[in-house]
């Protein structure tokens, strides 16, 4: 295949992996036949196989990699072969992070050292360093001598990057061998900051300094001069240049493996998939010291993080510039371009050309641009922005420690099924071959979900998240406890949203999203701060809790048991009263220098943080339970640690009031005894307290009136500014006459239909804000009818000073449920597809604009490669289009720690906007659908929900 002509194969291949991480002895007596045989048994369409690094599975002639010596009979060579006559495709699982004790005695220079110059050595093996030679230089030698031999079609680096931790989570600190030191001297001197370097970091370990100790022959040859290895100095974890240099080294090491693989396409005409760039290989897995409680939602967001929103174009893009920006490697450092790779990202502007090391890039000499992106990745041209697929692993282990014990049938199920939901790809990851497994408790069950996507295969592909709410996340791997929370909160209320990253945040079209939610997003950039006002004064709406993108003006933060400003202090210094003692008074900052969203927020800089607020408490005013009518049997809000005292710009309305903290023992003196310098006699006989008393806010608002765009009414752009999701739309005229039916047939729709214009916000009563004019409808303003199509008439910017989503998923409080349910469905104006749902219920809203006739798929694998192209090709060509997904997954078997079968849920309604009646519905598990169409919304009622289904809608011919 010329891969400058043909569709890469895994944009053609449907995505069931199978990982069997394979020991040395698993070679030993392997049969190809029969690990191909248990390959189909799961209907994989794609097997990631080890092929080397820490051990060669084949006779290397390399002198540095070390051969598995149960593995010298050819047996890796057939297995490849094996699955390609069947169809499957091979990936070459390769891990060059260690290297065995014997040949780092021979390549000291190879190995991490920490602080004190000691290496990371596990088991017989030695950590090796990204930046040392055998990752730089000598991997390009295995990888050269892997790919000549053997015909994989992609490639798998296992535990790239800067590790610090060995196997039982030791963390050994930052790298300080010789080689790091060198490499960040020559980043800082031509990327890093122009200022002086840090103190403590990289760039000040000078040779000469002392040592820190002495070191046993084990980590040192006698015959090498100890100090060549002894660290200087600690490298500072928090030094934001020593973050910025580490992610460059990472782009740079991916950029160059991408140029190895383009040199192997070149030559072969083989087109090679690599983690980062076409696929992101990420895992759902459990660690027995891992602290609770288990996040049920681990599979579905880590999907939705991995592909993102929508970018801020669609129009195909040339990629040949673009450079290979994956998970573990955004781009840092002043004059980086910043590329967006995957699903959802077209590569855009320049990069610098990349250094072709390797095999069949020879060092020397200038080298040509090289394409990183998308299925012409290999050869310059266009790329389609949809290329980027997210390879969740179902990881079957309880942990390190115990590989062999399995988590059991029901949270694999439960992986998968959320992998399905959110247009993941299948992945299923297990230790040792498939034929010797000690734990096949889940065989079966991972079989069926196997099969049944090989069944319906179709209908998954090329499927868009249509949500109108997007999050923004920090880290793909660590979502934090505030983001945890209002993913679940999303969820449970059954809000269908989308989350993004930060390298892709800045180029997201944010006009498709009615809502983004910024939980404690401290971390912002400028370019993405800025893009966030832009969406605000275009119409949006911004939910953000915490800091976000805020820096403390002063020292004045506060920890359990540390010395406090009192309570008046505090208030003073947000009523903009003269503040004493060692509070800085920042009432006098200079508007022009607070940051532009922090302005459209009415926010200034931070006053003051408290973290010994667990006793405190948010009361409702009656004003307040108008826009918090959850709590009209409740006075009180929870808060947790942490509030942060803002100042605020004029016209911000503030809901709630903030209670100090209250003594809350003995039970003798659990009451308030003041109210921020109000006596206790000041309370009513009745106990309740007067919110008036206070006012710092647990909730702030900012409107805006929308600043004047030049999108037609008709313009997907314009669309999504009236805060609704472009292209499902729902405007239908009153009076439109109520359809209903079960189950029929699901013919094509070419027809996309009228933008919608659903979503009216509820009525929120005025705040207290002095000058701030009443305010009736916080969320944009938005018509009934497909024909008005008027913009909204402001932006809205919602603060919470404190953090409720990580109170929520440390408790999972009811109190707060509702708080955040309140916040989502009343200020910020979203549409809930079912009030009635169990919260336990997982649904996802995704279409095709082309999609496979299921019907016309088939079921099992073709027995050759080129058979898996054209079958692919033929089932998509016999296609309807336009149809519409809605997925749904039952959590309600996760009981702590424990998963067990789901109850099932019966009755299921969900109210969905939809731009006209359809032609078919239908469940692919074959259960009941009733459904009703008025008013551009259809209401659904499936009979019954095990563990997963799957609702397929058609569009009604135009």
């Amino acid at each position: 295949m010329n891969p400058k002509h043909e569709t890469p194969w895994w944009l053609e291949t449907p995505w069931r992996l199978i990982q069997t991480n394979l020991s040395d002895i698993d070679f030993r007596d392997l049969d190809p036949d029969r690990m191909v045989a248990d390959f189909l048994a799961f209907h994989a369409t794609v097997a990631m196989i080890n092929a080397g690094g820490i051990s060669a599975h084949y006779p290397t002639a390399l002198p540095f990699h070390s051969p598995n010596p149960h593995a010298l009979h050819g047996g890796l060579s057939q297995l490849v072969d094996r699955c390609h006559e069947n169809g499957i495709r091979v990936i070459a699982r390769c891990d060059f992070s260690k290297v065995t004790e014997a040949i780092y005695l021979q390549n000291p220079d190879w190995a991490f050292r920490d602080a004190q110059g000691m290496t990371m050595m596990y088991n017989g093996y030695v950590q090796t360093c990204i930046c040392g030679g055998y990752q730089q230089s000598y991997m390009f030698e295995i990888l050269g001598e892997i790919f000549d031999r053997f015909p994989f079609d992609g490639l798998y680096c296992n535990m790239g990057g800067f590790q610090t931790r060995d196997y039982s989570f030791r963390d050994y600190g930052s790298c300080h061998c010789a080689n790091c030191r060198d490499a960040y001297r020559a980043y800082a001197a031509h990327d890093g900051p122009q200022a002086d370097p840090p103190t403590s970091g990289p760039a000040c370990m000078a040779k000469d300094q002392d040592v820190a100790q002495a070191y046993t022959p084990t980590h040192y040859p006698a015959c090498m001069a100890k100090d060549r290895y002894m660290a200087q100095a600690d490298i500072p974890t928090g030094d934001p240049a020593y973050a910025n240099f580490k992610k460059d080294v990472i782009r740079r090491q991916r950029e160059k493996i991408s140029a190895f693989l383009d040199g192997v396409s070149r030559r072969t005409g083989r087109a090679l998939c690599f983690d980062g760039r076409d696929y992101v290989r990420i895992e759902a897995s459990t660690e027995l010291h891992r602290d609770l409680p288990y996040w049920p939602y681990r599979a579905s967001s880590n999907c939705r993080a991995v592909l993102g929103g929508a970018p801020k174009s669609t129009q195909t893009t040339p990629s040949a510039t673009a450079s290979p920006v994956g998970l573990d490697n955004p781009p840092s450092g002043p004059g980086a371009t910043r590329t967006h790779v995957g699903q959802d990202n077209t590569p855009s502007g320049a990069a610098p050309t990349c250094t072709h090391v390797g095999p069949d890039h020879p060092p020397s000499g200038p080298a040509p641009t090289c394409t990183h992106v998308g299925p012409d990745h290999p050869l310059s041209g266009p790329a389609p922005a949809r290329t980027l697929i997210c390879s969740d692993a179902s990881v079957d282990f309880l942990g390190f420690a115990l590989r062999n014990v399995s988590v059991g049938p029901r949270l694999h199920a439960l992986r998968l099924w959320q992998n399905i939901a959110n247009l993941g790809g299948l992945d299923y990851y297990l230790m040792g071959r498939i034929d010797r497994h000690e734990d096949r408790r889940a065989f079966e069950p991972i079989k069926g979900i196997y099969a049944f996507h090989s069944k319906h295969e179709g209908l998954y592909r090329g499927l868009e998240n249509r949500a109108d709410v997007l999050v923004r996340r920090g880290d793909v791997w660590a979502p934090t406890a505030e983001e945890k929370g209002w993913i679940s909160a999303l969820t449970q209320l059954h809000i269908p949203f989308a989350e993004i990253l930060p390298d892709r945040y800045e180029q997201a079209d944010l006009s498709r999203y009615r809502l983004v939610i910024l939980p404690d997003s401290a971390s912002m950039s400028e370019a993405e701060a800025a893009h966030t006002a832009d969406f605000v004064r275009d119409g949006g709406v911004l939910l953000s809790t915490g800091a976000p993108g805020l820096s403390f003006s002063s020292p004045d933060v506060h920890a359990p048991g540390a010395q406090a400003p009192s309570p008046e202090t505090c208030l003073a210094a947000y009523d903009h009263r003269p503040t004493t003692g060692a509070d800085t008074d920042t009432t006098q900052t200079d508007p022009g220098a607070i940051p532009p969203l922090h302005r459209l927020m009415g926010i200034r800089p931070m006053v003051s943080r408290r973290d010994d607020l667990a006793s405190a408490v948010f009361a409702l005013s009656d004003e307040d339970r108008a826009a918090f009518p959850s709590f009209d049997d409740c006075d009180v809000i929870a808060l947790g640690d942490s509030y942060l005292f803002l100042e605020t710009e004029p016209g911000v309305r503030t809901y709630l009031h903030l209670l100090p903290p209250r003594p809350f023992g003995p039970p003798e003196c659990c009451y308030p005894h003041h109210v921020f310098g109000q006596p206790n006699q000041d309370f009513p006989a009745s106990g309740r307290v007067t919110p008036a008393l206070t006012s710092c806010p647990g909730v702030l608002v900012k409107t805006h009136t929308r600043r004047q765009t030049k999108a037609s009414p008709s313009s997907p752009g314009h669309a999504s500014q009236t805060g609704v999701n472009p292209t499902i739309p729902s405007g239908r005229e009153d009076g439109t006459p109520t359809q209903t039916g079960v189950g029929p047939t699901i013919p094509s729709d070419p027809g996309e239909g009228t933008p919608t214009q659903t979503g009216v916000d509820p009525t929120i009563p005025s705040g207290r804000e002095e000058g701030a004019t009443p305010l009736t409808g916080v969320g944009p303003t938005v018509p009934g009818g497909p024909g008005e199509g008027a913009p909204p008439a402001t932006g809205v910017a919602v603060t919470i000073p404190w953090y409720p989503g990580e109170f929520y998923h440390r408790t999972g409080a009811g109190n707060m449920f509702l708080f955040m349910k309140d916040i989502l469905c009343g200020i910020c104006g979203c549409k809930q597809l079912s009030s009635t749902l169990s919260p336990m219920v997982e649904v996802t809203v995704s279409a095709a604009p082309t999609y496979s006739n299921h019907a016309s798929c088939p079921s099992q694998p073709p027995q050759t490669v080129e058979a898996t192209a054209s079958a692919a090709s033929s089932c998509s060509s016999a296609a309807p289009a336009g149809h519409t997904l809605v997925q749904l997954v039952n959590t309600a078997g996760c009981f702590g720690g424990s998963f067990w079968d789901p109850p099932p849920v019966h009755d299921v309604q969900l109210s969905i906007p939809f731009p006209r009646p359809p032609s078919g519905i239908e469940s692919l598990m074959g259960r009941p659908v009733t459904w009703g169409y008025a008013h551009g919304r259809l209401d659904l009622t499936l009979d019954t929900l095990e563990e997963y289904d799957a609702i397929v809608i058609s569009k009604e011919e135009p």
